[in-house]
């Protein structure tokens, strides 16, 4: 997943057209939506989730956060604190299914509700893996467990919550995919593939949710500098990466915007030139470089 091929294909859509970007002022519009908002966040005991969860919490929501860093999750709930935002929190092993009904009716416990669920929970390849090396040895599949089961789960609770909220509008599934998901790479195996399933279950969703007033947009970041990101940083240390407000902004955008003014693709990219957005609701092409580095948008 080479930088300069993604950037350069971006710059190709950004030109023709294909892709648009979305400035600070369009994704912030809407913020005062928030207000009240009931907002589950799994993995927000740091990085992105931690950063969307002081953001929203900011703006008025009220945010249930999750995650198997107890320490992060008290910092997490520590720093909404400071800002006078409301907040409550719990353990959640996202891989566990009691896990995340007991997040889940910690919301509906406290706040009577859930509007907004962010699928958040999620690492990087668990180990090193070699497809060719001669010793045969079972895959490690942790990352599977987390990044795939994980969000299957944290899915299909969600929506079984915002489904009871009787509420006509301001209910969303945000999911976390990649740029991982349009590119291979030969460096993360396990959560490209990971993320290439979460794109597949936003894609299928996306037919579904609307029929119960739910959206579901799925937002792929590039490298953002992360805890997630530290096992491989060394390896894109030369290459730019996206900002963590622009995901937060993206992020904030799914969560309050009304469906006319989502992208017609449920798909939000957070790229180092900002966030981007697809024109139309069909699969935009990648890939015109070179043969061995293809995806699709």
């Amino acid at each position: 997943m080479s930088f300069k091929t993604i950037d350069r294909e971006t710059v190709t859509l950004l030109e023709s057209g294909a892709l648009r970007k979305l400035e600070t002022s369009e994704l912030l519009r809407e913020q005062t939506k928030f207000a009240g908002r009931v907002v589950v966040i799994t993995g927000a005991g740091s990085g992105l989730g931690r950063a969307f969860a002081v953001h929203a919490a900011t703006n008025g929501a009220k945010v249930v956060i999750g995650d198997v860093n107890m320490a992060g999750l008290d910092e997490t709930l520590q720093l909404i604190t400071a800002v006078r935002g409301t907040a409550t929190g719990t353990r959640c092993d996202v891989t566990s299914w009691d896990d995340q009904l007991k997040l889940f009716a910690l919301a509906e416990e406290r706040y009577g509700r859930v509007d907004v669920v962010v699928a958040n929970a999620g690492i990087g390849d668990a180990a090193p893996m070699d497809f060719t090396q001669s010793e045969l040895t079972k895959p490690n599949l942790k990352t599977i467990d987390i990044d795939v089961v994980g969000v299957v789960y944290t899915a299909r609770i969600g929506l079984h919550h915002m489904r009871k909220n009787p509420a006509t509008e301001g209910k969303t599934l945000i999911l976390i995919a990649s740029y991982a998901a349009f590119y291979g790479s030969p460096l993360t195996l396990m959560y490209a593939a990971s993320k290439h399933a979460v794109l597949g279950l936003g894609r299928a969703l996306r037919y579904i949710t609307p029929n119960d007033g739910i959206n579901c947009i799925t937002l792929c970041p590039y490298f953002i500098d992360t805890p997630i990101t530290a096992p491989i940083a060394s390896l894109v240390a030369r290459d730019p990466t996206a900002a963590i407000s622009d995901f937060v902004a993206a992020a904030s955008y799914a969560s309050v915007s009304s469906p006319d003014t989502l992208p017609p693709s449920s798909l939000v990219f957070v790229h180092p030139r900002g966030v981007l957005v697809g024109r139309d609701a069909g699969i935009v092409g990648v890939g015109a470089g070179s043969g061995k580095e293809r995806g699709r948008l």
